[in-house]
């Protein structure tokens, strides 16, 4: 297992993702979140949501997958966590975070 990465680290791996694939991210960050709890967060329908999804299973940091199912219940879909042999989720989140405060901050400024 390779050491956990930073926020700049993470940063600099998140800034090649869309704003929607890093306000997921963040989400996901957050703690276990269901696919249909995710929908309404992002405010996105099931179908695209998990295109998003399956994008970040894919996505590989040394080997490691970003997200990861935990569970997949009746009601509300697939539950998600990200992965903590990546990064803590408090540093996923800092680090998704300050990227979409930057691109807030630059829409603004539009």
């Amino acid at each position: 297992m390779s050491d956990l990465k930073s926020k700049d680290e993470l940063k600099s791996y998140f800034r090649k993702y869309s704003i929607k694939k890093i306000q997921l991210l963040n989400e996901i960050s957050k703690g276990l979140s269901t696919t249909f709890g995710l929908k309404e967060t992002i405010k996105m329908d099931v179908k695209p949501l998990g295109g998003q999804i399956s994008s970040l299973v894919r996505t590989q940091i040394d080997g490691e997958p970003l997200i990861q199912p935990v569970a997949r219940d009746e009601k509300y879909g697939i539950i998600w966590k990200s992965n903590d042999r990546i990064a803590s989720k408090e540093t996923i989140n800092q680090a998704t975070s300050e990227i979409l405060k930057e691109v807030n901050e630059w829409q603004k400024s539009k």
